[in-house]
């Protein structure tokens, strides 16, 4: 890849300038009451506001066909938050937080004509209420900390800052409350402190996941579990370095060796059309949803997007030993098999995953001297063992 690649995250690495107008919203638990060891506090916030632009789910992925529609009222209780504390002593304490959004969770109600079920309608107050700090701290001076328990994630100044004093709107600032997690609350591990004017702090945390990534919304739904608990059986990893001097010193080993031919670093994809069936047309015209009998904009589309799959897709000849494929093996994409060892515990590659290694799997492709890929392997096998770790941290970088 040409560039970063953000990956799950684990360890959060936040470092903020104290101002004394800023309280970290981890700190403020403890920050209503000094005078005895239980502290109680909390704030809310009520809202009256006009929003002078649309409110629809499509806004920003389609925001030509939502800039003229008309400006909304809404009457709103945001958040209404208690904190409660203790202080046992000897440097440990305890910590929660409770909030309420938009009033609250709230009954479903529903309409109907008849029992049968011709025609009903169910509307669901969206309002929660979430346990969103509940954390053990042992504190060994002012910069040396450590929480365990349910904790926030201080990834930008909405989640560090997010209590209604600290920023200017009425709401949340909608560019990090769009596409990062807000609040974001997780259960893990915090070390944290602060020197001068400097607040630092480090989280070990459960992998964001990447399936409840959108194209609108970014990772803001990636926290989020289908569990009542933390999915961590898989862990993610800080972005890989593909800056590091080693792997760049592998990636030009890799082009030079001739492994670039078949795994063909990058492609740009098309118009992205989709296939649209019989019914699926009916269904769009009977509910509208074609516009100008456009079938195509069903779904959401990502025409000529360049991606790194480091493929060719094509069947090349390997005469592996004991190759039930008769020696053809389609070029497998290297893109994410660096994680493959993190995420799985297991390291196997090639379509059989004979191979227990990255240099186990470079080695069979020169099994046969008839392979596609013979003088590769034979380039690969003679180059010193620094310039053959440099190849294979590369690969891991992908």
């Amino acid at each position: 890849m040409n560039s970063k690649t953000i990956a799950s995250v684990i360890c959060a690495l936040a470092v903020s300038i104290g101002v004394q107008a800023q309280v970290n919203a981890a700190d403020s638990v403890f920050n209503s009451s000094r005078a005895s060891r239980l502290s109680v506090g909390g704030y809310g916030e009520v809202a009256y506001s006009r929003n002078f632009y649309s409110d629809h789910v499509s806004r920003y992925s389609q925001p030509e066909e939502h800039k003229d529609d008309p400006s909304h009222g809404r009457f709103d209780l945001p958040h209404v938050v208690v904190y409660l504390g203790y202080d046992f002593g000897k440097g440990w304490s305890l910590g929660s937080e409770i909030e309420f959004e938009h009033g609250g969770a709230g009954l479903a109600y529903e309409k109907e004509d008849e029992e049968g079920g011709e025609w009903e309608q169910e509307v669901e107050k969206g309002g929660e209420v979430e346990l969103e700090q509940f954390w053990l701290q042992k504190t060994f001076s002012r910069a040396a900390n450590l929480r365990f328990g349910h904790i926030v994630v201080p990834v930008g100044l909405n989640n560090a800052h997010h209590e209604p004093l600290n920023f200017f709107t009425v709401y949340r600032p909608e560019g990090e409350n769009t596409i990062l997690p807000s609040t974001w609350h997780q259960t893990g591990l915090s070390f944290f402190g602060r020197s001068g004017k400097f607040r630092y702090e480090a989280q070990l945390l459960a992998a964001l996941n990447a399936d409840n990534f959108t194209n609108t919304g970014w990772i803001h739904k990636g926290h989020k579990s289908p569990m009542e608990y933390d999915v961590a059986n898989k862990y993610g990893a800080a972005a890989r370095n593909l800056d590091d001097k080693q792997v760049q010193r592998g990636k030009v080993l890799f082009t030079e060796m001739g492994c670039a031919q078949c795994h063909r670093p990058s492609w740009k994809t098309g118009e992205d059309k989709m296939w649209v069936d019989a019914s699926t047309k009916a269904y769009a015209d009977a509910n509208g949803l074609a516009k100008n009998g456009n079938y195509y904009d069903l779904l959401p589309r990502y025409p000529y997007q360049t991606i790194w799959p480091y493929t060719d897709m094509v069947q090349h000849r390997l005469f592996m030993k004991n190759d039930i494929r008769t020696g053809w093996c389609r070029t497998t994409p290297l893109w994410g098999r660096g994680l493959s060892r993190r995420l799985t515990g297991a390291d196997d590659r090639l379509h059989d995953c004979r191979a227990r290694t990255v240099v186990e799997a470079i080695m069979w492709h020169g099994y046969s001297k008839e392979s596609d890929a013979y003088n590769s392997t034979v380039k690969f096998y003679n180059l010193s063992k620094e310039d053959r770790d440099a190849v294979v941290k590369f690969i891991e970088a992908i």
